[in-house]
């Protein structure tokens, strides 16, 4: 009796370090797919034609997560087996440092030229197939893709290392729209500008409203 229930308590043990093992390793949601365009004016200095470039698409930190590190400890690096594309302006890993990343391979080893903030961890999104850096001075050629069609989709992967164990994303899919506009599927990216009207030119086919402190407002 005794013995056996040591025995039950043991296994239970060592399946709670078990457990307790498995919930160490990075968790990484779902990332959205990314299409990116070349319908916006290349952020890091003048307009270069045919730039497909996604500026500071998603914050990773949104999407990692682990019980003992924090988001900023964590390691990020990416597989792109195509090789179209890169993130930061880095390459996609070969595995060979998947748990320490290379400078060449961690997302926190630089940034693209077109990034238009200076944190690391909203990652840009740049076809290198078509678009590498740095700029050529005449701008890049036109891809021959069919206008506003996604195109040239491959499977992109996060990898998130706490320095021991690592995780591997679930693939999303990278695609370039020539002559098309940025943004994520589920809807638009927090970067795109939906709609601009400058009052300062006159209403522009507006009403203007006097609103009253206090007094309600309906709109129609």
């Amino acid at each position: 009796m005794h013995i056996g229930l040591k025995s039950t308590l043991t296994t239970v043990a060592v399946a709670l370090l078990g457990l307790k093992a498995m919930a160490m390793a990075p968790t990484i949601g779902q990332l959205p797919d990314v299409y990116i365009g070349d319908g916006e004016t290349a952020t890091g200095g003048a307009t270069v034609a045919n730039n497909f470039v996604f500026p500071d698409a998603v914050n990773v930190n949104t999407y990692v997560n682990d019980d003992n590190t924090t988001d900023g400890g964590l390691l990020i690096s990416f597989s792109n087996p195509g090789g179209h594309y890169s993130i930061n302006d880095r390459t996609s890993t070969d595995m060979s440092d998947i748990h320490n990343p290379s400078a060449a391979h961690s997302i926190d080893g630089g940034d693209d030229s077109d990034s238009v903030d200076a944190n690391r961890r909203s990652l840009t999104f740049r076809s290198i197939f078509y678009s590498p850096l740095p700029h050529p001075g005449g701008g890049y050629a036109d891809p021959g893709t069919p206008d506003g069609v996604p195109s040239d989709g491959q499977a992109i992967s996060l990898v998130a290392s706490d320095g021991t164990s690592y995780t591997t994303s679930q693939p999303f899919m990278a695609y370039i729209v020539n002559n098309g506009e940025d943004a994520l599927s589920g809807g638009l990216a927090p970067s795109v500008e939906v709609f601009n009207v400058d009052f300062g030119t006159g209403t522009n086919g507006w009403t203007p409203v006097t609103v009253i402190p206090g007094a309600a407002v309906t709109m129609s």
